[in-house]
């Protein structure tokens, strides 16, 4: 028999206080729990007062509530409440929480992942930093060479352009998608005539 979730909404204080009291272990119920605290029966007591009411530190509570008010619409992502804690500060948290469900990523591995994309893009924001506007698009079928083209020049071409485009769209990976599907094509494209 599985319970269902309190409704926070409805509950007097002492229905929510107890409700939260028995939830401790879950961080969502906890945030959830102390956002409607907050909203309906504070009266102007802080976070402190509703932990000492359920025995949790202050300090945890306001973290779960600013867990909960800032992620609740994420939480079908079935991710570990410490991913959503860590990503907390982001300005591009939503998708990086996206990337690490879609690849099952440990909460390390998000932060790696996220750094080492950063340090690239700040390498590459250094390397292209002289004041020039510098035209990184892609070539369409019409303009790949006829002979074989040069893979690894392609490949850095590629790489230049991902970059800008992460740069200039956060992340708009409906963007990248188009430009890297264009890409693809040009490049089959490209071969064909080297295949035959």
């Amino acid at each position: 028999m599985t319970k269902s979730k309190p409704n926070f909404e409805t509950m007097t204080e002492d229905e929510l206080v107890a409700a939260v009291a028995v939830a401790v272990n879950s961080h969502w119920l906890v945030g959830e729990g102390a956002d409607a605290w907050t909203r309906r029966h504070s009266a102007g007591r802080t976070d402190q007062a509703f932990g000492l009411l359920v025995g949790l530190s202050g300090e945890t509570i306001r973290q779960a509530r600013n867990v909960w008010s800032k992620f609740k619409d994420l939480q079908q992502l079935r991710l570990q409440w410490s991913h959503f804690y860590a990503a907390m500060n982001w300005d591009d948290a939503e998708e990086w929480l996206r990337s690490a469900a879609d690849n099952r990523w440990s909460v390390r591995a998000m932060r790696e992942e996220r750094a080492r994309l950063q340090a690239a893009m700040e390498t590459d924001e250094e390397e292209t930093d002289d004041g020039e506007e510098t035209d990184v698009g892609l070539p369409g079928p019409e303009e790949m060479p006829a002979e074989a083209p040069d893979v690894e020049a392609l490949k850095k071409k590629l790489l230049k352009a991902l970059r800008k485009f992460r740069l200039e769209f956060r992340g708009s990976l409906d963007v990248m998608a188009d430009e890297l599907a264009n890409f693809e094509e040009g490049l089959r494209q490209a071969m064909e005539p080297a295949n035959r």
